[in-house]
């Protein structure tokens, strides 16, 4: 009997121990009608210490159920297994929730959320300034450009050449640009440059600033501000985009420049067909804000291209054109305004008087008249391109003419070509397959592709024999023609950063006594624009 009560009170005495070893999870056995087991643990309160406020997460978990094997119905059948029943169990468990404001009885320091909430307002503040601004409601962030040159320039001059200009060498930073440009409202854009100080010391000067709005209704593409005139393929691109060193042959000597003025222009049949018109002021402003006269003169100004084959994105193309300029020139010195000056291998780098070597002198006349022709095409890596130029000054009764003409082939060794840019009827930039791109791999400098090579050859023809024995102030001859040849080499390590390497041959037949002298011309170049 004894050893009865002592199992008796053995085994109240496991219990209590079994039901105390986790005072905080009780767990209660509930048979649901499928015959399966839901275990539910629940909280106990008064045992559990003080802790953040938590929510409950429940999982529902498989547990194998033991259940008896049945017998065989005979003694010859083995015996049968049945699978056990699979029970649920139900587990709650409970996950601290951050508080946004503590009470103030938590062990947590209220000033730790109030930083994590200047945090998140600094975040979300910073997020919403990155965020591209929406165009169509607004202007987008300006995009910064520009564009940078170094040259070095190296003239012969034969003894049996005395009596022409001695050019002298030259070397230093050729041209240093910066400017801003950008869209809105996805019908406007706008472009402000400014050109720095050069080699020659000549003040900053605003060369682009205007504003543009597309799909005006009749107008098409209206532009307001200062920039170029249209006169001529070669002109068009800028000093970013020519395929030597200078501006193709004659076009320095017909071009007009930056003026002051509005422009329309329109694309027709697929935007194959481009027509331009402007009407300017007839001074330039360059570092000035204005010009100040009673009468500062007109420009009218109209350019059409037409590309009937165009392919492959612009790899291939055919391009004609043709632009015509009429100049009302009257100023605050009426009758005398600068003429047409031309330097050795047209190029007009500062290299000033004495490095002109044919000009006209000051041009007497009101009224000018400038138009010329281009033609251009492209097949690949092959291209041609050609333009020719005449100009007429003064009246009706007393008028003087020039004339030029040029010639441009080139081809990339590489594959490479320029795109024809349709939206300006020029032939746009070079596109780079495979850029030249220095690298460092397992300690050794090496490089990624070997950028775009290309050779060309250039022609340039200037007639000014209509000022021969012309009179003026100075010493330089006047009138006269010059022929130029080019042969040279560019290396494109992308489409933004190239070397230039550059010969000329130079010859010229100046004033009236029809002196003949000539210059041979080394010239490089690296440049990078962005």
């Amino acid at each position: 009997m004894k050893k009865i009560w002592f199992g008796f009170a053995a085994f109240l005495l496991g219990s209590s121990l079994i039901y105390g070893y986790d005072a905080e999870l009780q767990y209660k056995t509930v048979f649901d009608q499928s015959g399966q087991v839901a275990v539910s643990p629940e909280s106990s309160p008064a045992l559990t210490p003080r802790r953040p406020q938590t929510t409950t997460l429940t999982q529902q978990v498989p547990v194998s159920m033991p259940v008896p094997i049945p017998m065989a119905t005979h003694h010859s059948e083995p015996p049968r297994l049945t699978a056990p029943p699979v029970a649920t169990v139900a587990l709650r468990t409970e996950a601290p929730v951050v508080q946004h404001a503590p009470p103030a009885t938590s062990c947590f320091d209220p000033h730790v959320y109030a930083e994590l909430d200047r945090l998140n307002s600094a975040i979300q503040q910073l997020q919403r300034t990155a965020a591209p601004p929406d165009t169509r409601r607004g202007f987008s962030t300006p995009r910064v450009s520009g564009r940078m040159s170094f040259d070095t320039w190296m003239f012969s001059q034969p003894d049996r050449c005395a009596d022409c200009p001695n050019i002298q060498n030259k070397a230093g930073l050729r041209e240093f640009r910066l400017g801003v440009s950008g869209t809105g409202y996805e019908a406007f854009d706008y472009k402000i440059e400014l050109i720095f100080p050069d080699s020659t010391g000549a003040p900053v000067q605003l060369t682009d600033m205007w504003i543009g709005a597309k799909n005006m209704p009749g107008l098409g593409y209206i532009r307001v501000g200062h920039f170029n005139l249209e006169t001529g393929n070669g002109y068009m691109t800028g000093t970013t985009q020519t395929t030597g060193t200078s501006f193709l042959g004659p076009s320095p000597a017909f071009f007009i420049g930056r003026r002051l003025g509005i422009s329309s222009e329109h694309l027709f049949a697929q935007d194959r067909i481009r027509w331009f018109g402007g009407f300017f002021q007839g001074q330039a402003i360059n570092a000035n804000r204005s010009y100040q006269a009673d009468y500062q003169g007109y420009m009218l100004n109209t350019r059409l291209t037409a590309v009937p084959y165009f392919s492959a994105g612009g790899r291939n193309f055919l391009h004609f054109g043709g632009h015509y300029s009429f100049v009302d020139a009257l100023s605050q010195s009426p009758g005398a305004h600068p003429g047409v000056a031309i330097n050795a291998g047209g190029n007009g780098w500062g290299l000033g008087d004495p490095g002109q070597t044919l000009r006209t002198g000051t041009i007497q006349g009101r009224y000018q008249h400038r138009s010329g022709l281009e033609l251009a095409y492209q097949r690949g890596p092959f291209g041609v391109m050609s333009e020719a130029f005449f100009a007429r000054y003064g009246s009706a009764d007393d008028h003087r003419t020039a004339r030029g003409a040029s010639l441009e082939l080139s081809y990339f060794l590489t594959g490479d070509h320029r795109a024809y840019n349709l939206a300006n009827g020029v032939v746009g930039a070079v596109q780079v397959n495979r850029p030249f791109v220095p690298f460092r791999s397992g300690g050794w400098n090496l490089v990624n592709g070997t950028g775009a090579w290309q050779i060309y050859t250039q022609y340039g023809y200037i007639d000014l024999t209509d000022w021969r024995g012309v009179t003026v102030l100075g010493t330089q001859p006047i009138g006269g023609y010059q022929h130029d040849l080019t042969l040279g080499v560019n290396w494109f390590w992308t489409s933004n950063l190239r070397w230039m390497f550059e010969y000329t041959h130079s010859q010229q037949n100046t004033g009236s006594n029809r002196k003949y002298c000539y210059q041979d011309i080394l010239g490089a170049s690296v440049r990078v624009y962005w």
